[in-house]
């Protein structure tokens, strides 16, 4: 996966009371042969614009048949498979 843009910020009030932020994102991602599926995720902080991430993606699908990631890297360009390298337009 590709990150082009930044997440969707919403702030959250932690048990202590003090807030924090969290950063959505919904994107397409491809697998190593270059299928393609809609992704949903969080992170505790907004990603770097331009980086790429090898994602772990939890089995099944929910209701409007989007995936949800369970962990993810950062990655090199050069570590991402050729056929989903080709899709995200990083060759």
């Amino acid at each position: 996966m590709h990150i082009t843009a930044n997440g969707k910020e919403e702030t959250i009030g932690a048990d202590s009371g003090d807030p924090f932020s969290r950063y959505y994102y919904t994107l397409t991602a491809y697998d190593e042969e270059g299928s393609e599926a809609t992704v949903s995720f969080s992170a505790h902080k907004n990603l770097r614009l331009d980086s790429f991430l090898l994602l772990y993606v939890k089995a099944g699908e929910d209701q409007s048949g989007i995936r949800q990631v369970g962990r993810y890297d950062e990655v090199t360009e050069e570590a991402i498979p050729a056929k989903a390298r080709a899709k995200l337009g990083a060759e």
